[in-house]
């Protein structure tokens, strides 16, 4: 139910613009934790492999690594995570994820810092992703972005620019 209100307020947000929208699923790991002494909270090192799939011709792989703070074991408190991500087509991105929006309904803001060919234009938009954790750390996630019309069209383009 989480996830349905998670994309319903999704949807409202990038209802009037045209949009870029990602689909990824892939499987998170642990490789640290630190355990506060108040029982409550701890801090792990994350990093997770990844697929994706766009509403564009682009589809890839990523990998992402961070630090996340955690309260009571399933609420996140604060993040820092990096992806880096390739196209099909040998474009690259990277990603900055730092805001949990809402942890209740599992949203979080995100924004692209650097990129090449069509991942160049998605740096600056405005973006927000909604994620669904499952047992063994394996999760969901699925991204929109406020783009214009032009910056959706000159994406596409790129599709017949490496052929």
């Amino acid at each position: 139910m989480k996830f349905l209100v998670s994309i319903i307020l999704f949807l409202a947000i990038s209802a009037n613009s045209a949009e870029f929208s990602l689909n990824l699923g892939g499987k998170g790991n642990w490789t640290y934790n630190i355990d506060f002494p108040n029982g409550m909270e701890n801090y792990g090192l994350w990093t997770s492999e990844n697929t994706f799939t766009t509403n564009t011709y682009m589809y890839g792989s990523s990998v992402c690594s961070g630090g996340i703070h955690v309260r009571n074991k399933t609420e996140m408190y604060n993040q820092y995570v990096i992806c880096k991500g390739k196209s099909q087509d040998g474009y690259l991105y990277i990603s900055r994820h730092t805001n949990i929006k809402d942890m209740s309904v599992g949203l979080d803001d995100f924004e692209y810092i650097d990129g090449t060919g069509p991942w160049k234009e998605l740096i600056g938009a405005k973006c927000t992703g909604a994620f669904l954790l499952m047992e063994e750390n394996f999760y969901l996630w699925n991204a929109k972005c406020n783009i214009s019309d032009e910056t959706f069209k000159r994406i596409n383009e790129f599709a017949n620019k490496k052929n």
